[in-house]
């Protein structure tokens, strides 16, 4: 586990890059954190190693970022066998596969959800706002699958 830091303090060093450019009236833009904003957020990756809370702020900032794809795959392969109970996916992925199209991983067994690495954990991670940029029989019911849990801690 040691090894996840120079990970996120890589990360940390570019969002913080990112941030020095983005215009003051940006930090009171919605996140992809329902309720939060970019300023939220910022604040609470303070506190947090999550990798996924800098793309909930460059997204909805229609900014993008090249995220190591080792970092981004290690990320989603742990979001795939911890627990929701402990911030993880497991219970969102059983019986579906997801397969990477620009990693080749493939995690899990059941109908597809296709995709890049990146939009693979974000949806991992609850972002719904990321759905659209997957295919295949896996993908719609993950849509629900989100929604169902959107309504019930909404």
């Amino acid at each position: 586990m040691s090894d996840v830091w120079p990970v996120v303090h890589t990360e940390r060093r570019s969002l913080i890059s990112f941030l020095e450019s983005i215009e003051p009236s940006q930090w009171d833009e919605p996140s992809l954190c329902p309720g939060w904003t970019v300023h939220d957020v910022v604040a609470h990756v303070v506190d947090t190693a999550k990798i996924v809370h800098g793309e909930d702020i460059r997204h909805p900032l229609g900014a993008t970022h090249a995220y190591p794809l080792p970092a981004v795959e290690r990320a989603l392969q742990l979001q795939a066998r911890t627990s929701q109970s402990w911030g993880g996916a497991k219970e969102l992925l059983a019986g579906l596969t997801f397969r990477a199209d620009d990693t080749g991983t493939s995690i899990g067994s059941g109908p597809a959800a296709t995709g890049s690495a990146l939009s693979l954990l974000m949806v991992a991670s609850g972002r719904s706002a990321f759905l659209p940029q997957l295919d295949g029989p896996g993908a719609p019911t993950l849509a629900s699958r989100l929604d169902e849990g959107s309504r019930q801690h909404g």
